[in-house]
């Protein structure tokens, strides 16, 4: 519980903001202030209905359980992101304890467990962003910028090849 409000209260702080809004792609959504589902929608909207676009969705199964903490604040510090913040978001993801819990069976002490992104935190979903951004980037770089509405966290839209 403390370690959520600390993640939902640095991700909703305006350096933090600044730094997500600098540092990721602008197609992407999800942990960052002010681009918020509907936003996303908006977007995908036209590119799906009028331009004879394909609606393509990425399958998260387990991302969150799949996705290091370590790489996530190595690529953050990377990007830019101040070493302070980089810290603080350490110090929080890379010593997570859990109780685990089996057949109704719960063991009594907890887990030390910094092989996954914690679910729930108010930075998980950033962190998905920036181990997706360098991706989202190439799409942006690589493609056609008319053919292609680049990845939007977890959904994305292509128009169909050779359409004006």
């Amino acid at each position: 519980p403390l370690a959520s409000g600390f993640a939902s209260t640095l991700a909703t702080s305006a350096p933090f903001s600044q730094w997500a809004a600098a540092t990721l792609d602008e197609d992407q959504y999800g942990g960052i202030k002010g681009r918020d589902l509907h936003k996303a929608l908006a977007k995908l909207g036209p590119a799906f209905h009028h331009d004879n676009g394909v609606l393509v969705t990425m399958d998260y199964a387990k991302c969150f359980d799949m996705t290091s903490p370590v790489l996530v604040t190595q690529l953050a510090r990377c990007a830019g992101m101040p070493a302070r913040m980089v810290g603080m978001i350490g110090n929080v993801w890379l010593r997570q304890r859990r109780w685990l819990q089996l057949e109704g069976e719960m063991r009594v002490t907890s887990d030390e467990v910094c092989s996954s992104l914690p679910q729930g935190d108010g930075l998980s979903p950033w962190g998905l962003n920036i181990v997706l951004s360098a991706t989202s980037m190439h799409v942006r770089n690589t493609l056609d910028d008319d053919d292609v509405e680049p990845v939007v966290d977890r959904v994305g839209t292509q128009r169909e090849h050779g359409q004006d």
